[in-house]
């Protein structure tokens, strides 16, 4: 009895496996592309008081073929982005401006010096001029690049990211090797 191995049509199947994982590949960078900007900006909303579309539009995907990255850039975000309180000022009545720039710790300004008008907060220098209304200073935290680059924020994005982007070669893979 003979056995023969036709090796053309193994080198043939070969390729096309070959041919197939680098399309898995370009898939998955191109997932990548798409929801990594989502993955991001749950992990910055986890710590910080924001809102996703915020967080989201401070990204920009970029790359082809196999290399991608995700930009963040952004200006610095008055007080007004993280649920400043009161949101109306109260009539005739002395009121504390607050704000909750983390999750969970929601923090005062000094009453004398801090106010709202239009929705933003405003501060005062004390001993400014015109009987001490001016100069006005609108009161500003951090920006979205600084909040990613939060350590705990940066671990937990790296960590969804890994997670994710298996998932999704895994799900690739199988869907164009049929494994």
């Amino acid at each position: 009895m003979q056995i023969k191995c036709d090796t053309k049509e193994v080198n043939r199947k070969l390729k096309a496996l070959k041919g197939q994982s680098d399309t898995a590949l370009k898939k998955v960078v191109s997932d990548f592309k798409r929801r990594a900007p989502a993955w991001i900006a749950k992990d910055i909303t986890a710590v910080y008081n924001i809102k996703k579309k915020e967080a989201r539009g401070a990204m920009t995907a970029s790359g082809s073929g196999l290399d991608a990255e995700i930009d963040l850039k952004g200006r610095v975000l008055t007080v007004a982005h993280f649920g400043l309180k009161p949101k109306n000022v109260p009539a005739k009545r002395p009121y504390t401006v607050s704000a909750e720039i983390f999750k969970g710790k929601r923090e005062s300004f000094h009453t004398l010096t801090t106010f709202i008008h239009n929705g933003t907060a405003f501060s005062r220098e004390k001993n400014g001029t015109i009987s001490g209304r001016l100069p006005m200073h609108a009161l500003y935290t951090l920006s979205i690049p600084q909040m990613a680059g939060n350590e705990e924020v940066t671990e937990s994005i790296q960590k969804d990211i890994d997670e994710n982007l298996m998932k999704r070669a895994q799900h690739y893979l199988e869907r164009y090797l049929g494994s």
